[in-house]
């Protein structure tokens, strides 16, 4: 069974369509799934959503993404772990790309990822490298990242000493588990943070991210686009 893990704080606007991609998904595909909703100490309606539509809920009560991925992990009842956002929809294709890779072999993988619009020019520029970049480097992003329970186990989950590039850290140590495989079925994620961050916010946390490293990583100073109350989106349907 392929355990589907989502960790949410405050999502109560864009959970009931990611929930609702996935069991599309699930039906579309006909795998085998469960779906678990890490509840990071919520102070909306996300866990009620989330129960309301029948899915698994757990509480992480962290305020951590990593900590929240690993008590997602904990409940999950699934050989294979799937880590995704709370803004993210998944398709049939991606379940089946995921089941078929594990079925030949693979320890984990990631996935082709794009931005919902409306999206500014610059960020729509940015993820074509990085969608090049990544299956180079071994890496998957946040959105979308899987791997088996075993490799997951051994590697003993995400570290909780990141409070950023936790999943990078993760990718790297699959990778050295067995066979990362990145495939091109893309799924599809909010580009509210980069809507409600300027260019030149975002082009400045990437330059102190490079510049700081895993030192930077390990310290929740400076993670207000993760962390902090998120900003107001003018998304113009």
């Amino acid at each position: 069974m392929l355990s589907i893990i989502i960790p949410a704080y405050n999502e109560e606007e864009l959970l009931p369509a990611t929930l609702s991609a996935a069991r599309q998904a699930i039906a579309d595909s006909g795998i085998s799934c469960e779906i678990i909703v890490a509840d990071d100490r919520s102070s909306d309606q996300t866990a009620q959503i989330a129960r309301e539509m029948s899915v698994t809920v757990c509480h992480a009560n962290c305020r951590q993404i990593a900590g929240a991925r690993n008590a997602g992990a904990r409940a999950a009842k699934g050989d294979v772990f799937l880590f995704v956002d709370a803004d993210t929809l998944i398709t049939s294709e991606s379940l089946i790309a995921v089941h078929d890779a594990i079925e030949q072999g693979a320890t984990g993988g990631g996935t082709k990822i794009e931005f919902d619009r409306p999206c500014p020019l610059w960020a729509r520029l940015m993820i074509k490298p990085m969608m090049i970049l990544y299956p180079l480097l071994g890496l998957a992003s946040g959105a979308f990242l899987y791997c088996t329970r075993d490799a997951f186990e051994k590697i003993g989950g995400f570290d909780e000493s990141y409070y950023a590039a936790e999943e990078a850290i993760l990718s790297r140590a699959i990778g050295k588990h067995g066979r990362f495989v990145f495939h091109k079925t893309p799924v599809v994620t909010s580009s509210r943070k980069i809507r409600t961050y300027s260019g030149f916010e975002m082009i400045r946390l990437i330059m102190i991210m490079l510049v700081g490293g895993h030192r930077w990583a390990k310290s929740r100073k400076g993670k207000g686009i993760w962390y902090d109350e998120r900003r107001s989106d003018t998304k113009q349907d």
